[in-house]
């Protein structure tokens, strides 16, 4: 080659994503990297199409210098080629469910979604083909077991990024995001999928290239990612298979004569990818956030795309420990939190297209000291120790480094338990004796019996509740729930709790996406009489001058509250009092409440106050009051929902208290994987309830046993790292007798019951019966 790609080399700055949701020259499938030993096949991601289509005449040829196209039909065909590459546009990639003051909410369309379930099908059916042959051509020789290793290392790197893409696709069909993180996520799609794509190639083209030492086939060279480095090894290997290769060398050498200059032009990134940091999405602005808050050094050794790897979206948990709800301290947040609206192109970043080059894109060599600092700096960086280039050692950085487990668990389960994002007053562990002990004494909230229409408790969970009814809600701790405790709802015939289950509906994905993609504070969790005072949607200001109790929130987001309703309208406790009235301590406190509940769903949340003209959708209808009020069907698709979204939450929030070690090791890897373990459960890839894309949502509520044994089966699984659940342990009986797979059930749910009610002093939600009137409501 005549010219070279720019060789990314990070400063000693913090690393961030930009306003196109990429990390620049950074993106390791989508622009030249160095080799990576522990993920060689990289090298085969398929080319940029921007690089593909870049041509540049120089005094040794006119017309393209790098190749266009896959002439002999060399790689796999992949259906649809240009979904890795294409760009994310909000106006007609994202469809919107909440249009909130400084964001809007909502998810990729139904049809590019569609086209992600196709390429991911597609992808997973590819990577995994020719393994069963592969184990089966192997003897039992040394150099066979080698060759099994390898073989075995692949087929593990190649499921779990199946997974990982599976767990994108999940997230970005299941959860309720702000257009800005909808785009980091599909980023992340891209990316995986560009992963996977390599590895296909890799293992199909480049590694029996490479494994044949009489193979030689420079021209044409395949339209791949290819390598940057310096190491000559590696580069008569590229060259030999038809890699594209780059070979970094010193601009000086002893004497002049020796001095080799073939460099003409230096193609930077900026051809691809945007430097810009302020993302515009219609009328809303916001930075593009950190990728890690500390400079690259200081982050973890290895090699470049190691440390992409380990701090990748794919690397992350999904749940997010939550705290209980502050206005005070939600305002601290927001004061150290700033929107800014400069202009997305600008002097200081250049926006540049995909494929329309500049002067300022392709530089020459000669000319640019851009040059002379990138080939000075890249000489260590792109020296790797290149041990066997066919090697497969691919997966590793996956497999290995995760087994802190092993050396943190036994310290963990001997010291004390650490809180992992939930109450202080949560922290204070008491046994189930102590707690019957002292009721005693102490006022308890009675468990309330839901009224008929309320859906039956799922099989097998009915038993187990009427078996713990010595347990009951103790009334002195903050009890806090994520989403609204379903006997908010049994009331189905008051007015008020039609009003309740009316505005639930216009706020329910806003409450979702605090869960699922919460803000910084991560302080979502409310009391149950928060909930009641938030689902009435009289997001207006209320006067408390006379109140000794002042609200948290902000002065400057209180006054923005919308004026209240006309004063004969207005509740009581509302009401305007009379000169010296000072309110009691009760109503006082109530007050204060409303007045930052408003500001958090007014305010922050930019919901006007209730009104029983609206009508928010309900799966595919929108539904009106009227409609609410003449069936109870909704009544009974929105408790089914809220039981079962509750659980798993619940489950996982238990599991974060029980298992600390999982969640609070550096490497959040551990953390991923556990959750994971825990989603499979339900054989889902997250925690929302999607019973607008499958009415069968949920094997563990499964009426046949023989469906829900294994839900039941991998939640004993989970809980047999808990503190004394060392006997739940599943037997083949379980498999094929009903008696003994009841009782093992039963063992299951409750022991699960009383784990929950022992660390935060109250019931669980536990799951209903799917109601079969839910599938009115899907189109």
């Amino acid at each position: 080659m005549t010219w070279i790609p720019e060789p990314p080399i990070h400063l000693d700055k913090e690393f961030r994503y930009h306003d196109d949701g990429m990390l620049h020259a950074f993106e390791y499938a989508k622009w030249p990297q160095a080799y990576c030993d522990s993920e060689p096949h990289i090298i085969a991601a398929p080319l940029c199409p921007t690089l593909a289509q870049f041509g540049i005449s120089d005094r040794f040829r006119m017309g393209p210098a790098f190749p266009v196209m896959d002439d002999e039909h060399v790689l796999p065909d992949f259906e649809d080629v240009n979904i890795a590459w294409m760009d994310f546009n909000p106006m007609h990639h994202f469809r919107i469910a909440e249009e909130l003051p400084n964001e809007a909410v909502g998810s990729l369309s139904p049809s590019l979604l569609q086209r992600f379930r196709a390429t991911m099908i597609e992808a997973k059916t590819m990577a995994g083909r020719g393994f069963a042959d592969d184990f089966r051509k192997l003897g039992d020789d040394v150099h066979d077991m080698r060759t099994a290793k390898k073989v075995a290392g692949m087929f593990r790197f190649q499921k779990q990024r199946c997974d990982d893409l599976k767990m994108v696709f999940d997230h970005l069909k299941e959860v309720p995001m702000s257009s800005f993180d909808t785009l980091l996520w599909f980023r992340e799609f891209q990316r995986v999928l560009l992963d996977l794509r390599a590895f296909i190639i890799y293992r199909e083209v480049i590694v029996p290239r490479l494994n044949d030492v009489n193979f030689k086939q420079p021209q044409p060279v395949l339209p791949l990612r290819g390598v940057i480095t310096s190491h000559l090894h590696l580069v008569s290997e590229m060259y030999r298979v038809g890699v594209p290769v780059w070979y970094v060398r010193d601009r000086v050498s002893i004497t002049e004569r020796t001095l080799i200059v073939r460099v003409e032009t230096l193609l930077l990134a900026g051809v691809c990818f945007s430097s810009a940091i302020t993302m515009k999405h219609g009328q809303h602005l916001a930075n593009a956030p950190l990728w890690v808050d500390a400079p690259m050094a200081q982050v973890i050794r290895g090699s470049l795309q190691e440390r992409l790897r380990r701090f990748s979206l794919t690397s992350r948990p999904i749940l997010r420990p939550l705290e209980t709800y502050s206005a005070g301290r939600v305002g601290d947040f927001e004061k150290q939190q700033h929107r800014s609206s400069p202009q997305i192109a600008g002097p200081d970043h250049p926006r540049q297209e995909l494929v329309d080059l500049t002067a300022d894109d392709v530089l020459p060599a000669s000319d640019n000291d851009h040059v002379i600092m990138v080939t000075t700096q890249a000489t260590e960086q792109y020296g790797s120790s290149v041990t066997d280039v066919g090697g497969v050692a691919v997966g590793a950085d996956i497999e290995d480094n995760v087994s802190a487990e092993k050396q943190t668990k036994d310290a963990a389960m001997r010291g004390p338990s650490m809180s992992v994002g939930m109450p202080s007053a949560y922290m204070a562990r008491k046994s189930l004796q102590t707690r019957t002990a002292h009721k005693k004494g102490k006022s308890t909230n009675h468990r309330i019996v839901p009224p008929s229409w309320v859906p039956p408790y799922a099989p097998g969970w009915a038993n187990v509740l009427k078996s713990c009814e010595g347990l009951t809600d103790d009334d002195h701790v903050g009890l806090v729930y994520a989403l609204p405790p379903i006997h908010i709802f049994f009331s189905a015939e008051s007015p008020l709790t039609e009003q309740r289950a009316h505005n639930w509906l216009r706020v329910r994905i806003f409450c979702f996406q605090q869960i699922l993609s919460p803000p910084a504070h991560r302080m979502v969790l409310m009391t149950t009489q928060q909930w009641r005072i938030a689902l009435e949607g009289k997001y207006f200001a209320i006067e408390y001058e006379h109140s000794h109790v002042e609200p948290e929130s902000a002065k400057e987001h209180i006054i923005r509250l919308p004026p209240p309703p006309p004063q004969e309208k207005r509740p009581r406790q509302e009401g305007k009092m009379e000169a010296g009235q000072i309110m009691k301590n009760a109503n006082a406190k109530r007050v204060a409440d409303r007045v930052d509940i408003n500001v958090r769903f007014g305010i922050h949340g930019g919901f006007p106050p209730y009104s029983a003209d609206c009508a928010p959708a309900w799966g595919d209808v929108n539904i009106t009051r009227q409609m609410l009020s003449a069936d109870r069907t909704v009544f009974v698709g929105i408790v089914w929902e809220l039981a079962l979204f509750n659980f798993r939450l619940e489950l996982i929030f238990l599991d974060r208290q029980l298992v600390p070690y999982f969640y609070n090791h550096s490497d959040q890897r551990l953390a991923l994987r556990r959750e994971r373990v825990i989603y499979e459960i339900w054989n889902s890839g997250g925690v929302r309830p999607m019973w607008t894309d499958d009415l069968k949502c949920d094997r563990l509520t499964s009426v046949l046993w023989d469906e829900r044994r294994e839900a039941v089966k991998q939640m004993a699984i989970v809980m047999k790292d808990w503190p004394d659940g060392q006997h739940l342990l599943w037997t083949d009986q379980c498999s094929s007798d009903f008696d003994a797979y009841s009782k093992f059930e039963t063992e299951v749910f409750t022991f699960y019951v009383e784990a929950f009610h022992g660390r935060f002093g109250r019931i669980p939600h536990v799951p209903l019966e799917q109601p079969l009137s839910l599938g009115q409501f899907r189109k």
